[in-house]
C-alpha cells in the first residue's frame, strides 16, 4: 500500500507535491523519480520513496493526492462535456443553444454570433478556428454551473 502510494506521488505535478508538508528527501526522491526513464531504476526508486513516505503523515499525502485526482476528474469531465455541446449546437443548431442556455442558465449572444459564423463559411481552417471559439465560449459556462452545484451541494451537507 505504501509502495502504491509512493507511485501516486510521481503521477502528481510539482506544484502539489510542493504543497505537501513532507521531508526533503522525498520531495528530492520523486522528483529524481520523474526524470528517470529505465524502468528497473524506477521500480528502485519507487520502493526508495515507499520507504521514505513511511516516515511521514500518511494520512495527509494521501488526502492530498485524492483531491488531486478528483480534481482532474472533475477537470476530464468537464472537457468532454463541452465537446458534447459543441458537437451538439453544430448538428442541432438553435434547438440544442437553447437547451445549453436552459441548463447553463445563461444567455450568451456569442455563441449564437460564432455559430452563424461556422453555418456561413465555407473555408476549412476558418471553420476549424471558429469551432475552437465555440469551445472557449462554452467552457467557462460549464465550469460555472459545476462550480454553483458544487456551491450548493457543500452547503447542504453542512
Amino acid at each position: 500500500m505504501i509502495e502504491k502510494l509512493g507511485e501516486s506521488l510521481i503521477t502528481i505535478p510539482e506544484e502539489t507535491i510542493n504543497q505537501l508538508e513532507i521531508k526533503d528527501d522525498l520531495r528530492v526522491a520523486i522528483s529524481l523519480a520523474k526524470k528517470i526513464k529505465k524502468r528497473g531504476a524506477l521500480k528502485r526508486q519507487i520502493k526508495l520513496i515507499g520507504k521514505l513516505t513511511k516516515q511521514e503523515n500518511i494520512e495527509n499525502i494521501s488526502r492530498k493526492i485524492r483531491e488531486y485526482q478528483d480534481e482532474k476528474n472533475i477537470e476530464k469531465k468537464l472537457f468532454k462535456e463541452t465537446e458534447f455541446w459543441r458537437e451538439k449546437i453544430l448538428s442541432e443548431k438553435d434547438k440544442a443553444i437553447k437547451q445549453f442556455f436552459l441548463q447553463t442558465g445563461s444567455d450568451n449572444c456569442d455563441i449564437k454570433s460564432i455559430f452563424e459564423k461556422i453555418e456561413s463559411c465555407n473555408e476549412i481552417k476558418q471553420k476549424t478556428k471558429y469551432k475552437k471559439q465555440l469551445f472557449k465560449i462554452i467552457h467557462p459556462h460549464l465550469v460555472k454551473k459545476t462550480e454553483s452545484f458544487a456551491y450548493k451541494f457543500s452547503t447542504q451537507i453542512d
